[in-house]
């Protein structure tokens, strides 16, 4: 990778009345500033809560060519205030509407001088578009880095483009033929897509039999096939490849990828993960994403943004409060139950979370709801939290991130009942009020301490020290609807109560 450069990055992004951004909602990213810090950002939330709208506010506003925007009926009697601020560039982009709301102008403030070239100083941004963009001509803002690269290119050839319609962009096909007419470019380039595809040979280059079209040689038994065979996922693939190859050149500044997980295999998914992780050591990346593997922890401890997105009638983003998670052990490979996928699947739910002290917990309460028939989906957060001691941790996480309707479960031993006290007093207030219950017994299921022969240390038995609901080997017992079911049921009438009062 090149040296650290001077780059303009985006600070913050403010967005009123676009969209479904009915209130203003100020956005803060990350930005490399150091070696040891990291300028990866992941926007999360489920569908229509402002992701791909945060990414074309970005587009619009770091688009110095175009004076303005049409305004959609929806958006014509909203009060319209779009505001970018970069940092090293001491200057703001604002979109207001006019009085007839109907179209929004574009006005530039700065504090360069009247001789500085806005376009340059400001520098440009590259998209990775989602399938359903994937045609739209506005993969970047056409500043003049972009344009003398492609420049000095096509001044020498008369070659035209040939691109599949419904999965090739114009602007895509010109900085790619760029690239390989370079042989220093192209393999760099080559460099890059191999980060991704390692485990097959992969070779893309223009055609000598067919002028103006590229062939992508693949050794996997497959031959060689001309660009239009290409699927949906190597194509994104090529997309984000290109982006970091821009960033590389110091041709853009940030590099906005959105939900590029649709048509991709989950081991290139983690794959993009880890180059993205990697490469936001130097660089501005910001993501929209519906997938698990492309929250990366470690980048969020080294400053890196999760951002989420929620819509209940209007757009609110939160941001994690990396200060929760600084002192937190959360390497995967040790905890992958706490902080690994499955749990990670947490940040794409709306709300409504069930939180349990551990895997135990999680496989008998939902034999529990089986056996009452509620026939109920209940979102539990993961393989539980790994124990009473780290459920303030992770209710901190959720709260951060503007989850209302949370419910923590706890065992009823004194462990269970005296973190609970502090969960209640350290996390209810502020307008947010979590369901935080004990249940009667001691824990979930029957635990056991083994005793042994003090001569021959040999096991001797075993003595109940806990009762539960379910026996050691995670069973209902017996006795369930005698000494148990009344208090489930309580239980979950309660859980339901709280998530739709």
């Amino acid at each position: 990778m090149v040296e650290q450069v001077n780059k303009n990055y985006i600070k913050s992004i403010s967005i009123q009345g676009f969209r479904g951004f009915k209130e203003n909602q100020k956005i803060e990213f990350s930005y490399p500033e150091d070696e040891n810090s990291s300028g990866l950002n992941i926007i999360v939330g489920q569908n229509c809560s402002g992701k791909s709208t945060i990414l074309e506010a970005i587009m619009l506003l770091m688009n110095t060519n175009v004076s303005g925007y049409f305004l959609s009926k929806t958006m014509r009697h909203s009060e319209i205030e779009l505001k970018i601020e970069m940092e090293n560039v001491k200057c703001n982009t604002i979109l207001k509407t006019n009085s007839e709301r109907n179209y929004a102008e574009m006005n530039f403030e700065s504090n360069l001088n009247e001789n500085s070239d806005w376009n340059n100083q400001i520098k440009n941004y590259f998209l990775v578009p989602s399938r359903k963009n994937i045609n739209n001509n506005n993969l970047y803002n056409n500043n003049n880095s972009i344009e003398n690269f492609l420049y000095n290119y096509n001044i020498n050839t008369n070659q035209t483009i040939n691109r599949r319609q419904n999965n090739m962009n114009n602007e895509f096909v010109s900085v790619l033929t760029a690239i390989y007419a370079d042989q220093a470019k192209k393999k760099k380039f080559d460099e890059i897509i191999h980060k991704f595809l390692d485990e097959i040979s992969w070779n893309l280059y223009m055609s000598d039999e067919q002028p103006n079209s590229f062939i992508v040689d693949i050794v996997d038994k497959c031959g060689e096939t001309h660009f239009e065979g290409v699927g949906d996922g190597m194509i994104t693939v090529i997309y984000i490849a290109i982006g970091l190859f821009l960033l590389e050149e110091n041709l853009v500044n940030v590099l906005l990828i959105d939900e590029p997980e649709v048509s991709l295999h989950t081991e290139v998914i983690k794959t993009i993960g880890e180059v993205l992780k990697e490469y936001a050591q130097k660089y501005q990346i910001i993501i929209s994403t519906h997938s698990p593997y492309l929250i990366n922890w470690e980048a969020i401890k080294s400053g890196g943004k999760l951002i989420r997105t929620i819509n209940n009638g209007k757009i609110a983003t939160y941001e994690l409060d990396n200060l929760i998670i600084k002192g937190l052990s959360m390497n995967s490979s040790n905890n992958p139950h706490i902080y690994g996928t499955t749990a990670k699947e947490v940040f794409f739910l709306k709300d409504k979370i069930i939180l349990v002290e551990g895997q135990e917990d999680v496989v008998c309460y939902r034999k529990i709801i089986k056996r009452l028939n509620l026939n109920k989906e209940y979102n539990f957060y993961g393989w539980g939290v790994g124990g009473a001691n780290n459920m303030l941790n992770i209710m901190k996480i959720l709260k951060s991130l503007g989850y209302k309707k949370v419910v923590a479960i706890f065992d009823g031993d004194d462990i269970g009942r005296e973190e609970a006290i502090e969960c209640n007093k350290e996390i209810n207030g502020d307008g947010i009020l979590y369901k935080i219950i004990n249940i009667k017994e001691d824990d979930i299921r029957n635990k056991y301490v083994t005793i042994y022969d003090e001569d021959t240390l040999e096991k001797k038995s075993e003595k109940l020290y806990k009762s539960g609901i379910c026996d050691k080997d995670y069973k209902i017992k017996s006795n369930f609807d005698i000494e148990y079911k009344v208090e489930m049921i309580e239980l979950f009438r309660e859980i339901d109560d709280y998530f739709e009062n």
